[in-house]
């Protein structure tokens, strides 16, 4: 299966200089279990770099490199050791766990490879997160169905499956992985969703949390959609009637890491989310 996808960000307001497009031919399989996620990438340049989006320089989750294939191991019982995303359909029960694979050749357009894995739910099982519906009656007691029903026509629809998108912003330009701040810089944090899905969904933040992925390093900084500090990490604001969410923060790190890893919780819902009121509280003396 081969799929070419250029990589692109909406957000990314900076001037670009012209890049010529990328003529790296990418071919790539994933293959999926409860636990891993596992993506083999062939490309046709042996000067092409390869990397998890956001963890280009990230040591513990580069492609591992096999007779001339690159290969990803991603967990998906530990989705936060290489930032894999996770998405459950509350509805289904179904889990999709995605990923974005960056191809990088010198002085060309990047590309990007979205993979994916669906893993049903386990029906022996109750998840306290799958909403259980029940029947209910609500028909009239004199109700009788007509013994002969004319159907003259089918609809069948179904809405995108939405993907989520991250970035951090100074001074409105997006920032990779290779650029390093100093503790107190202003920042913004994006979050929104892909073109295709943006018309249907909106986005509520209702948890978030910063760690150096070790358990002795973790803060808590988003509670039920309310910002802890916010003078470190500023509530959510929605943008665009809802399709993406936007927060001031100033940058920090913990002493033993030179990274932060971001963990949260964001609820897609159709059309727009409701908004949960926030309660500011001032001392003074």
């Amino acid at each position: 299966m081969e799929r070419k996808i250029h990589f692109f960000n909406a957000y990314d307001t900076s001037e670009q200089s012209y890049v010529k497009p990328s003529s790296v031919s990418v071919e790539y399989n994933v293959t999926c279990s409860p636990k891993w996620m596992i993506v083999t990438v062939s490309v046709n340049s042996s000067s092409a770099l390869m990397y998890l989006e956001k963890l280009k320089t990230y040591p513990e989750c580069q492609a591992e490199k096999l007779e001339g294939l690159h290969v990803f191991r991603l967990p998906l019982d530990n989705i936060y050791a290489c930032g894999t995303t996770r998405m459950l359909n509350k509805i289904t029960g179904v889990r999709i766990y995605y990923h974005r694979i960056i191809v990088e050749e010198p002085q060309e357009e990047l590309q990007m490879i979205l993979v994916t894995c669906n893993i049903p739910p386990t029906h022996n099982t109750s998840d306290p997160e799958v909403v259980s519906r029940t029947r209910r009656n609500t028909l009239p007691e004199n109700f009788v169905e007509p013994d002969y029903v004319n159907i003259t026509d089918y609809i069948v629809a179904s809405a995108p499956v939405p993907y989520l998108n991250l970035a951090v912003r100074q001074h409105g330009k997006i920032m990779d992985t290779t650029l390093n701040v100093q503790p107190g810089t202003p920042l913004e944090m994006l979050i929104y969703l892909d073109r295709k899905s943006a018309d249907t969904y909106g986005l509520l933040t209702s948890f978030l949390k910063v760690t150096d992925s070790s358990p002795n390093q973790e803060e808590v900084i988003i509670m039920n959609g309310c910002s802890i500090d916010p003078y470190i990490f500023g509530n959510f604001q929605s943008l665009e009637n809802g399709d993406a969410l936007s927060a001031k923060f100033r940058a920090f790190k913990f002493p033993d890491a030179n990274y932060v890893l971001f963990v949260g919780t964001v609820s897609v819902c159709l059309q727009q989310c409701r908004g949960r009121s926030i309660e500011i509280l001032s001392n003074f003396e």
